[in-house]
């Protein structure tokens, strides 16, 4: 089995991270977990599935969908576009708050895509995370 290594007696996985998915994925070069085991045979079985997920962490990295992005953290993420928005209004006063209002959707893309370029660089426009935030955005604001 490829990447397994001896360490302290036990084995682990040690996969490499592509250079180019090392900043995004936040590591250093390798993805490492250990498998609690001394015995080869039982760290080849397990290794199978730790490889697969680190493959899959290599490659969302690589499509720029690192780190996964769930439902519950996108509405976060849109209310707290809404606030950063809405502050951004020229018409804003402190401790008041209002609901954005964009003239189209392009001015409510291009706002929601300098927050997220500003407040969360890993979730890139026209990945799948950035537009999940972007549908929870669509319902904290008027366009």
């Amino acid at each position: 089995m490829p990447h397994l290594q001896l360490w302290k007696g036990k084995w682990r996985v040690r996969k490499p991270i592509p250079i180019s998915a090392q900043a995004v994925i936040g590591r250093g070069q390798y993805l490492t977990r250990g498998l609690g085991t001394a015995n080869r045979a039982e760290a080849d079985r397990l290794a199978i599935s730790v490889l697969a997920e680190f493959q899959d962490i290599i490659e969302r990295a690589r499509r720029g969908d690192w780190p996964p992005l769930d439902a519950e953290g996108a509405e976060i993420i849109a209310y707290k576009w809404a606030g950063w928005a809405a502050k951004h209004d020229p018409d804003y006063l402190p401790g008041e708050y209002r609901e954005p209002v964009f003239a189209s959707e392009g001015e409510f893309t291009a706002s929601v895509t300098a927050y997220l370029a500003e407040d969360w660089p890993s979730i890139k426009s026209g990945k799948k995370g950035f537009e999940t935030v972007k549908g929870f955005a669509r319902g904290e604001c008027t366009i």
